[in-house]
C-alpha cells in the first residue's frame, strides 16, 4: 500500500471516528510488560506518534480550517492483554501512564484540543479501563475470565452523558457546544429518568440556565442534576422499576450504570471526576 493510499485511509477512519462520543487510546499490554522498567520508552512513543497522526490529518479533517462541534469529548486509554499484568488495576494503570508520560499525554491533548470549539469539554486520558479477552494460560484459554471487554456498550452509552451533562453546565463552554452536548445526551436521560419521580428533588445550577432555551427545556426539570447525583441504591431502585415494568431499554441502560459502579469497585475502571 502506497504512502498516499495509507495516509487517504487513516483520513476517513477518522472521519468516521468524529460521530463517536467516545474513542479508545489502546496501549499493548504485552509492548508495555517488554518495556519493563523502561516504559516510558514505549509509551511515550505512543502517544507521540498518536499526536504527530493527528496534527498531519489536521488540515484534511477541519474544512477551511474551521474546528468542529461533533467530536469524540472522552478519550479513554485502555490496557489491552491485561492478563499478562494481572495485578495493575485501571488506577495503576493510569498513576504509570501519567508518571512516565505524562508531557506526552498533555501534547496529545492540546492537538486534540485544536479540532475542536469549546476544549473545555474535552477530556483525554482521564479516564481509564484495563481490557483482556481472555485468561491465556499453557494448553488452555479461558473465555470466561474475560476483563473489561463487555464494559465496550456500557461506555458507550453512560460514560459521555454524565460528562456532556457535568460540561453543559458550565459557563465557559460556548452555548453552541453546551446544547450539542446534551442533545446528545438528551435521549439516554430521557430513558434513564422516565416513570421515575424525580424532579425537584436537586436544585438546577443557575449556569444551566444560562444555556440557550432548548438545552434548558431538557434540564429544566432537575432530571440532570438528579442523575449526576444517583447513588448506587438509587441505580437498583431504577433498574429494579425497569426490570419489574419490563421496560428493556431502561433496565439495559440502568444495568449499564451498575455495570460500571461494579468495574471501578474491582479496579476495572477509573473515571475522571471532571
Amino acid at each position: 500500500m502506497s504512502g498516499e493510499t495509507e495516509a487517504k485511509r487513516r483520513v476517513e477512519l477518522f472521519r468516521a471516528l468524529l460521530e463517536s462520543d467516545v474513542a479508545l487510546l489502546l496501549v499493548d499490554g504485552q509492548k508495555l510488560l517488554d518495556h519493563a522498567g523502561a516504559e516510558e520508552r514505549y509509551l511515550g512513543s505512543l502517544f507521540g506518534s498518536l499526536s504527530n497522526l493527528f496534527s498531519v490529518m489536521r488540515d484534511d479533517i477541519l474544512d477551511d480550517g474551521q474546528k468542529l462541534v461533533q467530536f469524540p469529548r472522552v478519550w479513554i486509554i485502555a490496557l489491552s492483554k491485561a492478563d499478562l499484568l494481572p495485578e495493575m488495576t485501571a488506577k495503576s494503570f493510569m498513576e504509570l501512564v501519567t508518571r512516565e508520560t505524562g508531557e506526552h499525554l498533555i501534547e496529545l491533548r492540546d492537538v486534540l484540543a485544536g479540532y475542536v470549539i469549546g476544549d473545555e469539554a474535552l477530556a483525554v486520558g482521564e479516564d481509564a479501563v484495563v481490557l483482556s479477552s481472555a485468561k491465556f494460560e499453557p494448553g488452555r484459554i479461558d473465555l470466561e475470565a474475560r476483563v473489561g471487554v463487555d464494559l465496550m456498550l456500557p461506555l458507550a452509552a453512560v460514560l459521555p452523558v454524565e460528562r456532556h451533562l457535568r460540561w453543559a453546565g458550565k459557563k465557559e463552554i460556548p452555548a453552541k457546544v453546551a446544547k450539542a452536548l446534551v442533545r446528545n445526551s438528551q435521549e439516554v436521560l430521557g430513558i434513564l429518568t422516565a416513570g421515575l419521580d424525580v424532579a425537584e428533588k436537586l436544585p438546577i445550577p443557575p449556569q444551566v440556565k444560562l444555556v440557550a432555551e432548548k438545552v434548558a427545556k431538557v434540564l429544566s426539570s432537575g432530571l440532570a442534576s438528579d442523575f449526576l447525583g444517583w447513588t448506587e441504591q438509587s441505580i437498583e431502585d431504577a433498574h429494579r422499576k425497569a426490570v419489574e415494568a419490563n421496560d428493556e431499554v431502561r433496565a439495559i441502560l440502568t444495568g449499564f450504570m451498575l455495570d460500571l459502579r461494579k468495574a471501578e469497585q474491582d479496579g476495572v475502571l477509573l473515571r475522571g471526576d471532571r
